[in-house]
């Protein structure tokens, strides 16, 4: 009888060691893996900042660019509300992007008699957009400055789309006065 007990005290210590052996493999597999998780979500979050460093300096390079075109740079959703509006748009048009930014006021740089050959103009390029196809226009026209004054430009649109998802139209415009005037 007592050596039954012996035995079976041994195979239980036996059967226990066995358990902390088989724990202690789980616990280093875990640890590797944690390990390996960490140094893979530090190389991912050093290539991430690098990256977002690059980013930001791409974006500081393309508003400077934006900024400093000579051409006025529109950029509207397609029912007409201003997202962006140039410094050289606020000296062609004589108006301070603030007043415009946010507002459905596109149409006011839009002479009255043109207004609705630019609405079908609009609607043209949404049926592209909604088709997925690239809106590229351009041509020779007529606007209208804040002050009321009507003068010849020449412009350029195109579509995108935002980081929001939504379709935009950025218009690229030239004033051309000078050269109408001189080729009179």
């Amino acid at each position: 009888g007592l050596q039954f007990f012996i035995d079976t005290a041994q195979q239980a210590r036996e059967r226990e060691r066995e358990i902390w052996q088989y724990f202690l493999m789980q616990t280093l597999g875990l640890l590797a893996l944690i390990l390996a998780a960490a140094f893979l979500s530090a190389r991912l979050n050093h290539a991430l900042e690098h990256r977002s460093i690059a980013a930001e300096r791409a974006a500081s390079t393309v508003l400077k660019a934006y900024e400093a075109m000579l051409s006025a740079v529109v950029v509207t959703t397609f029912d007409g509300r201003i997202l962006l509006f140039n410094r050289s748009a606020e000296r062609m048009f004589r108006i301070s992007a603030s007043d415009v930014i946010g507002a459905d006021t596109s149409m006011q740089f839009v002479p009255r008699r043109l207004r609705r050959f630019v609405r079908r103009t609009i609607h043209e390029a949404m049926r592209h957009a909604a088709r997925q196809d690239s809106v590229r226009i351009s041509r020779r026209t007529l606007a209208r400055r804040f002050d009321g004054e009507v003068f010849p430009i020449e412009l350029s649109v195109t579509n995108d789309v935002d980081h929001d998802g939504r379709r935009i139209l950025i218009t690229f415009i030239r004033d051309i006065s000078d050269q109408v005037r001189y080729r009179k």
